[in-house]
């Protein structure tokens, strides 16, 4: 079965995948704007990052001098078009609501590829936004076939078994999740990429957990991969 990866989670530097952009479409929810500052979406922009947050009913957004607010049901994928003038201008730094599933954080950030917006980092409320990455030259993401092929890492999660290749980890919902993929990720690779493919129904809490383990062994780009639709 052919996986592609849909979307790139940015720890430190960026990266970017090209996607067509959906047909824009009148969302429920609400809005402001501010003028431009330092912080908002233009040319030369460094410092512009936009805070998504995944709430159980809502998706609220802040940064580039917008902020507002749409509504979430479960199992759509969320109308995030309103942030689509910040693409190619401002990283994106998300947190989701601990209860939520993998599935939940992976629609928004398919939206935001959908949007143009591919420079995500992750994070747990309350955590503080984190330094935009620098973006990526524009060049395509590889198939993950082909990824795997070149030997990049890779790591299977599902609700009851944890897989870096094919190194079993045992269960990703114990205390132990930390010390054991530290143990076996290399540190400070030379290619800092890991690909993860998780199982929809992984909790939230858990990829998150899993990405900061990554990033303090030093994988900057974090590829997320699914089964296309």
């Amino acid at each position: 079965m052919k996986l592609a990866i849909v979307a790139c989670a940015v720890l430190a530097t960026g990266c970017k995948q090209k996607a067509e952009p959906p047909p824009v479409t009148t969302g429920s929810g609400s809005a402001t704007t501010g003028s431009a500052t330092s912080g908002s979406a233009g040319s030369g922009s460094a410092a512009c990052v936009i805070t998504v947050a995944i709430n159980l009913g809502s998706i609220t957004y802040e940064g580039g001098g917008i902020a507002g607010n749409v509504d979430r049901k479960p199992g759509e994928e969320p109308n995030l078009s309103v942030l689509k003038p910040f693409a190619g201008k401002c990283s994106v730094f998300m947190t989701a609501d601990p209860t939520l599933l993998y599935r939940d954080v992976f629609s928004v950030i398919d939206a935001l590829a959908k949007d143009g917006l591919y420079n995500v980092s992750l994070g747990k409320p309350g955590d503080k936004p984190e330094a935009p990455p620098t973006m990526h030259d524009g060049k395509q993401l590889p198939d993950i076939t082909a990824a795997v092929l070149n030997n990049e890492l890779s790591l299977s999660v599902t609700k009851t078994q944890m897989m870096l290749g094919h190194q079993d980890l045992g269960k990703p919902d114990d205390a132990t999740l930390e010390s054991r993929l530290a143990t076996a990720l290399p540190a400070n690779p030379k290619d800092p990429t890991l690909i993860i493919a998780a199982d929809p129904s992984v909790p939230a809490a858990t990829i998150h957990r899993i990405i900061t383990v990554a990033k303090t062994q030093g994988y900057a780009n974090v590829l997320f991969a699914a089964n296309p639709k």
